[in-house]
């Protein structure tokens, strides 16, 4: 077990969440007793020949998602609408029994999947260069992470922008710009125990 993903499991605000975590960490160990665990993007990943899934908890979901989703069989209909090419997720909620046994099926497939090498092939549209507002560009600088904003995957730099530029008051957009300065230190991105402000 590694000691990332204890900590992130334990620091879980929702119990039902935490609960859920468990629950999918087990069953992801059962379905193959060679799955190693770390953190991406500060979250639980679990990998066999890459990523077979990762998890991590939304403020009121819990997402697991399959990198290579889109070459498992989706007869169980248990994956979200999306416009991605190759990722599929799960959204569990509270109260909703998790299906244990379509999980394990998926992970045993996406296991056998990485195995034999295959993947989703696409080329992506390039991605339009990121331009930071001054105030997140001095900020970044400052703090010595914009490196580790650079760094962090597309959607998460163009989601820190959007964030900070929904803020109506001047306030509220320096604390999520300290907010986000924290999450690069800590190498978390939308962490489940503070509430975004």
């Amino acid at each position: 077990m590694n000691p990332g993903v204890n900590a992130y499991v334990a620091k879980l605000s929702q119990e039902w969440q935490r609960k859920a975590v468990i629950e999918l960490r087990r069953l992801i160990h059962q379905s193959d007793n060679a799955i190693q665990e770390t953190l991406k993007w500060g979250a639980p990943a679990f990998e066999h020949n890459g990523i077979v899934v990762w998890v991590f908890c939304a403020k009121d979901w819990v997402h697991l998602s399959f990198p290579q989703g889109a070459l498992l069989d989706n007869g169980h209909n248990l994956f979200e609408p999306t416009q991605n090419k190759a990722q599929r997720t799960v959204k569990l909620y509270k109260n909703i029994k998790i299906p244990g046994k379509i999980i394990v099926q998926l992970l045993k497939e996406a296991v056998r999947i990485n195995s034999l090498g295959q993947q989703i092939s696409f080329t992506p549209e390039p991605h339009r260069p990121i331009v930071l507002p001054d105030d997140m560009d001095a900020e970044l600088r400052a703090h010595g992470v914009k490196d580790d904003y650079f760094s962090r995957p597309y959607y998460q730099q163009k989601g820190y922008i959007k964030w900070i530029d929904q803020a109506k008051q001047k306030d509220t957009r320096i604390r999520r710009i300290t907010r986000m300065i924290e999450e690069l230190q800590e190498d978390t991105y939308m962490p489940p125990k503070k509430s975004k402000m």
